[in-house]
C-alpha cells in the first residue's frame, strides 16, 4: 500500500485537527437530522412502501417496483425494517449515516491530495452545503450509491485498484449512478497520460461490471426506462424537462452564493497549478464536476436530484479555492501578526457564513425553488392522508384515482399508514349508485378521495360525479386541493 503523502501546505497541531472534526461532524449531523420527520414527496414514499412490502414478503404493487434499481439498498434496508421499524425517519438517518461516510471519505482523499487545510475545508464545506444538507436525508439509493462513488475513487488514487473496483461493483448493485465512479477514474487517468493508471482503471471496470452485470443482464427493469428518460424525458417530460445548462445555473442555490464564490476561485486555483506548477492531481476535481454536470446536461429529463455524485468534487474545489483566499492573505501581509490576523478572519468568515447559510436554510423552501409543484402536492396529500386517517381509524378509505396513477399513490398510501384503501379506477365514477353501494356502504366507509387527473375528459366525469352524489347520499367536501378532493360521506 502506497505511503502518505507529505503534507503540502504545511502541518497542523494534531489537537487542532481532531477538534475541527469533531466540530465538522456535530454541524453536519445537526443540520441534517433535523430533517428526518420532513415530508417525503412520491419516490420516498414509493421506496419506502417497497422496503416494507418487500420485507414482509408482500407480493403486492408495491413489491412489484423492487426490480427498478438494483437491489443492495433494498437488501439493506429491508434488514433494518425488520430489525427496526418500517418508518422513513430510520431510513432517512440510515441516509445522513452513508452521507457521513462520503463526507469522511472525501475528507480522506483531500488530505491525501492536497493537504490537511484542503481537507478540513472541504469536510466543512460539504457538511454546510444546501443541496447536500437536503439530499443527503433522502429515502433513496443515492446517499449509498454516492458513498462507494467516492469510496472507489479514492481507493483508486490510493492506488487500490481492486477494492476500488469491489466498491465500483457494490456501488454499481446500489444505483445505476454509481457508474460515475468509473467515469471519473478514466477521465482522471486519461487526464494525466499514465498509462499504468489506465490499466489499473481497465482492472477496476472489469471487477465491477464482473460483480454487478447479472443483475443488469437478467433481472433489472429500469435500465431501458432510463435510457428512455435520458434520450427523451419519457411522460415525464412536461416535469423535468429543463434546459441544457439547468444544473450549471442551479450552482449558486445548490451551494449558496459563499460557497459558489470558493467553488470559481477554486476551480481558478486548479488550473493555475496545472498550467503553471504541473501539479497534475488537481486536475481530479475538474474532470469530476465537469464531467458528471457535463453528462447530465445533455439528457433531457433533469430532475435536480441527480447531481449527488458530484458534491465531493464541488467540496474539493471550495476547499482549494479557501486555501487559496487564505495563501492570499499570506502574500498580501508581510508581518506576522497583521498575518494570523487575517488568517483567522478569512477562516472565521468561511465557518459563520456557511453555518449561517446551513442554519437558515429552509427545507421545503429549498425543494420548492427547484420543483415547486412537486413538493406542494406531496404536502398536500400528506395531508389529504392524515385528515381521513384520523376520521376512518380501522375502516376503509374509497380512493378513485386517474388512469395515469394505475393502482398507485405512493405518498397517500404511505400517510393512510394501517388504514385500508379500496382503490379503484376512474370509471367506476360512471355509475355513483353501484360506487356506493359495493364500496362506500358494503365496507362501512366514509371517507371517499378522488384525483383530479389533468385530461379534459376526466375532469368532465369528476364533475358529473360531483353534481350527481349529493343525490344519492348527503356528505361534505372537507379538502379541495388542486390535486384531490376529499369527501366525509353521512
Amino acid at each position: 500500500m502506497p505511503a502518505e503523502k507529505e503534507p503540502k501546505n504545511g502541518s497542523l497541531p494534531r489537537w487542532l485537527v481532531w477538534c475541527a472534526l469533531g466540530g465538522i461532524a456535530a454541524v453536519f449531523f445537526y443540520l441534517r437530522l433535523r430533517n428526518l420527520h420532513q415530508v417525503l414527496p412520491w419516490d420516498e414514499a414509493q421506496l419506502a412502501l417497497t422496503i416494507r412490502s418487500f420485507s414482509a414478503g408482500q407480493k403486492d404493487v408495491w413489491s412489484s417496483l423492487a426490480r427498478i434499481h438494483p437491489p443492495f439498498y433494498l437488501w439493506l434496508m429491508s434488514g433494518v425494517a425488520r430489525l427496526l421499524s418500517a418508518s422513513g425517519a430510520i431510513y432517512r438517518f440510515f441516509s445522513v449515516v452513508f452521507s457521513f461516510g462520503t463526507l469522511a471519505v472525501t475528507y480522506l482523499l483531500a488530505r491525501r491530495l492536497y493537504g490537511e487545510k484542503v481537507a478540513l475545508l472541504a469536510a466543512f464545506c460539504l457538511a454546510v452545503m444546501p443541496a447536500a444538507l437536503v439530499m443527503d436525508t433522502w429515502v433513496k439509493q443515492d446517499p449509498l450509491a454516492d458513498l462507494l462513488v467516492v469510496l472507489a475513487i479514492f481507493l483508486f488514487v490510493r492506488e487500490n485498484w481492486v477494492w476500488a473496483g469491489i466498491a465500483f461493483g457494490i456501488g454499481m448493485l446500489t444505483k445505476e449512478t454509481a457508474v460515475f465512479a468509473l467515469a471519473v477514474i478514466f477521465l482522471y487517468s486519461l487526464a494525466t497520460w499514465d498509462g499504468a493508471r489506465m490499466k489499473r482503471t481497465a482492472g477496476v471496470a472489469g471487477i465491477g461490471f464482473l460483480m454487478s452485470s447479472w443483475w443488469y443482464v437478467w433481472f433489472s427493469r429500469g435500465v431501458g426506462h432510463s435510457w428512455e428518460f435520458f434520450r427523451t424525458g419519457g411522460s415525464e417530460s412536461p416535469l423535468f424537462g429543463k434546459p441544457f445548462l439547468y444544473y450549471f445555473t442551479g450552482l449558486p442555490r445548490d451551494l449558496g452564493w459563499p460557497l459558489f464564490v470558493l467553488m470559481l476561485a477554486g476551480l481558478a486555483a486548479c488550473v493555475y497549478h496545472l498550467a503553471k506548477r504541473r501539479e497534475k492531481d488537481y486536475v481530479l476535481p475538474l474532470v469530476w464536476f465537469g464531467g458528471i454536470y457535463l453528462f447530465l446536461s445533455f439528457s433531457v429529463g433533469k430532475p435536480y436530484w441527480m447531481i449527488p455524485p458530484a458534491f465531493p468534487a464541488l467540496a474539493l474545489l471550495c476547499g482549494i479555492g479557501a486555501l487559496g483566499a487564505l495563501d492570499l492573505c499570506s502574500t498580501v501581509f508581510k508581518e506576522e501578526k497583521p498575518r494570523k490576523v487575517a488568517l483567522v478572519a478569512v477562516v472565521a468568515v468561511v465557518v459563520v457564513v456557511g453555518l449561517v447559510s446551513g442554519v437558515t436554510l429552509g427545507y421545503l423552501g429549498y425543494n420548492k425553488a427547484k420543483m415547486e409543484q412537486y413538493w406542494d402536492y406531496a404536502v398536500s396529500t400528506k395531508n389529504d392522508a392524515r385528515l381521513m386517517r384520523s376520521g376512518a381509524g380501522d375502516t376503509p378509505v374509497v380512493v378513485v384515482l386517474d388512469e395515469k396513477s394505475l393502482d398507485r399513490e405512493a405518498v397517500l398510501t404511505y400517510y393512510l399508514g394501517d388504514t385500508p384503501q379500496i382503490v379503484l379506477a376512474s370509471g367506476a365514477m360512471t355509475d355513483p349508485e353501484a360506487l356506493l353501494q359495493r364500496y362506500v356502504r358494503q365496507y362501512f366507509s366514509n371517507w371517499l378521495y378522488i384525483k383530479k387527473g389533468q385530461g379534459a375528459g376526466y375532469a368532465a366525469l369528476v364533475d358529473s360525479f360531483l353534481a350527481r352524489l349529493p343525490e344519492l347520499t348527503p356528505f361534505d367536501m372537507l379538502r379541495d386541493t388542486p390535486w384531490a378532493y376529499v369527501l366525509n360521506l353521512k
